[in-house]
């Protein structure tokens, strides 16, 4: 089965080696470092040794701020081959904010974790709706519906100077086709900003904010599992689970999808 994660990945990991030599960024040396060692990894068989070295360098640009979904991609790779499948899950996710309609990331997904029938039934759902982020990713497409939104301004401003009617109607259909897309990323953005995904081995869910109240039973509560964080009080949050079943966890055991400060803390998530 981890075969198929390396479907494309020597030619991933080239396309990150090939970037632009100019005004190196601090993370550029760390992000070298680690494919050098994944590099090596894969040509001796897999050794474990590498695997972590390689872990530790991406881990160490991702705080140094570099991102993108091929970084995350391969970082999930590692992790999956270092048997840390949750935390594979993460870094797959994270590559899936930035650029859902990649094929590769689909399939290593469904590799790791595999897909409940209702996830399936949905799944052709998702690049209808968000049809431009798929197609170009998320960055790609805030930044061509910014570019729609000030060309479609210019050609109503250039219409009305120049009284053409095909000017004025060519700027209104931009004009809607920028505010639908500034509409899509705003509401991906929205869903990712709540989801994370379980990473302790056993995980907990609580009736409150502590250990002291009762468990919430759920087949669904496992490391690698999607959750929903509705609400965030002091260490714990208030999540919902794929099942629908509610209550608070530990922030510890779970991290947000998203990059931040918090989440780029790694030391501070339960193994």
């Amino acid at each position: 089965m981890k075969t198929r994660l390396f479907s494309g990945l020597l030619l991933v990991i080239l396309s990150v080696s090939l970037w632009g030599n100019q005004d190196i960024p601090s993370w550029q040396d760390s992000l070298h470092r680690g494919e050098e060692a994944f590099h090596r990894a894969l040509e001796n068989s897999l050794d474990i040794n590498d695997l972590s070295v390689a872990e530790k360098h991406y881990k160490d640009a991702l705080k140094k701020g570099a991102d993108g979904w091929v970084i995350h991609y391969n970082l999930g790779n590692i992790e999956y081959l270092l048997d840390k499948a949750p935390y594979a899950l993460l870094e797959y996710a994270r590559a899936g904010y930035l650029s859902p309609g990649r094929k590769v990331l689909q399939e290593n997904i469904a590799t790791v974790k595999g897909l409940s029938e209702q996830e399936k039934s949905l799944e052709w759902l998702r690049p209808i709706l968000f049809g431009s982020i798929y197609l170009l990713g998320y960055r790609n497409a805030y930044f061509w519906g910014l570019i729609f939104y000030l060309l479609a301004w210019g050609l109503l401003i250039a219409g009305k100077l120049l009284k053409k009617r095909s000017l004025n109607l060519t700027g209104v259909i931009l004009l809607l086709l920028a505010l639908w897309n500034t509409g899509l990323c705003y509401s991906w953005n929205h869903l990712y900003s709540r989801r994370g995904i379980v990473l302790a081995e056993k995980p907990a869910l609580y009736r409150g904010d502590s250990r002291t109240y009762g468990q919430v039973v759920s087949e669904s509560l496992k490391g690698g599992v999607s959750v929903t964080r509705l609400e965030e009080r002091q260490g714990w949050s208030y999540v919902k689970l794929p099942d629908g079943a509610e209550g608070w966890m530990e922030n510890s055991d779970f991290q947000m999808i998203l990059l931040t400060e918090e989440t780029l803390d790694f030391e501070s998530i339960s193994k």
